[in-house]
């Protein structure tokens, strides 16, 4: 992961060769050094290389590379993951909406930029150190902690994190005893038990941004929540979104 809040605001122009200069020096470096993505690359490319290409010749390039399955994913894996020269650690959690498990290689530094990434977008959703921040979703404990160290940089000790039943009534009864005045759910969670959701909220008011991630949430109730209860929704992504 690239974090680098010093080039955020540069021209257009200046990001786009940034880009290119760095898409280029990614395409060589991984072109000399594995030999799986030099073949399918000089294949897509009919036996050539990609000196003298323009960026735009790469991209459409890159665009004709096939698209690579799990087993692939797995060859290059060993091929590569041993050359490596990064402090790198492996995270394996499971999708609450899905059942599904996912998994992926991060470096520390990858961690700490994707915990800064987070800590500025809870602090432009206005969460602060007065909040008290409710996690609700099927799975257990895993990828969820990169939002608790984002929460502990913006000073938050009241962080909640509740793994709820299929008896969603009473799960979200009891994660409601917390008392949030944040929440952080995943839209098809919130959708399973919307019923039990809105009679909590209006019994127990307090609860003023709904944060989600992973999927979109209908504008209707977007609309709905902020209407009927004053509520903010703000959509999430990070790194484990984007890959």
């Amino acid at each position: 992961m690239i974090y680098e809040p010093s080039i955020e605001c540069s021209s257009p122009q200046a990001l786009e060769q940034l880009q290119g200069m760095r898409l280029r020096q990614m395409v060589d470096e991984n072109f000399a050094t594995i030999p799986f993505y030099r073949t399918r690359l000089r294949a897509a490319n009919r036996n050539k290389g990609t000196d003298g290409m323009s960026n735009k010749e790469l991209l459409y390039l890159l665009e004709r590379v096939p698209v690579m399955g799990k087993d692939e994913y797995r060859f290059v894996d060993r091929e590569i993951i041993p050359r490596i020269d990064k402090k790198m650690f492996f995270i394996d959690s499971t999708s609450g909406s899905t059942g599904t498990p996912k998994s992926r290689f991060c470096t520390a530094l990858d961690d700490i930029h994707d915990t800064s990434l987070c800590t500025r977008a809870f602090a432009s959703f206005g969460i602060s150190s007065s909040d008290r921040v409710l996690t609700f979703d099927l799975a257990d404990l895993t990828y969820y902690t990169q939002f608790t160290k984002a929460m502990q940089d913006l000073g938050v000790i009241n962080s909640f994190f509740y793994s709820a039943r299929s008896d969603f009534v009473t799960s979200m009864r009891e994660a409601f005893r917390c008392r949030p005045t944040v929440i952080i759910a995943m839209p098809s969670i919130l959708k399973r038990c919307l019923d039990s959701f809105l009679k909590e909220i209006a019994a127990s008011p307090g609860l003023r941004t709904v944060v989600y991630f992973g999927e979109p949430l209908e504008e209707d109730i977007r609309r709905f929540f902020k209407e009927r209860f004053g509520i903010a929704c703000y959509s999430l992504y990070g790194s484990t979104d984007v890959g």
